[in-house]
């Protein structure tokens, strides 16, 4: 399931405000922090926002809103519950590859 525009929309300002000063000092990533949900919480989630954006031609940098919607998950286990799904949908996508080499390499 790619992500929901609700989750795109907050990203775009929870990235931004990652990347850009103050780090981590915006009102998307304070709506995180009051429950209880931290950057590193947000591992698969951030990659899936990241090839979403660069498979449209996009640069995934986020974009300045100081008026974010709120969060789209209401707390830590709901973040869980998001990363697992998109972790097991992402790495359906990637090209499984082996150290086995066919004779024609050879």
């Amino acid at each position: 399931m790619p992500l929901t525009p609700e989750e795109r929309e907050f990203l775009a300002t929870f990235v931004y405000e990652a990347t850009n000063g103050p780090p981590f000092g915006g009102p998307a990533t304070r709506d995180l922090s009051r429950r209880g949900i931290w950057y590193p919480n947000l591992s698969w989630i951030l990659t899936a926002y990241q090839r979403e954006l660069c498979t449209e031609g996009k640069v995934p940098s986020g974009t300045y809103n100081p008026n974010p919607p709120p969060s789209p998950w209401e707390n830590l286990q709901q973040v869980k519950l998001r990363n697992a799904v998109l972790k097991a949908e992402l790495e359906l996508q990637v090209p499984a590859t082996s150290g086995a080499h066919t004779t024609a390499e050879h």
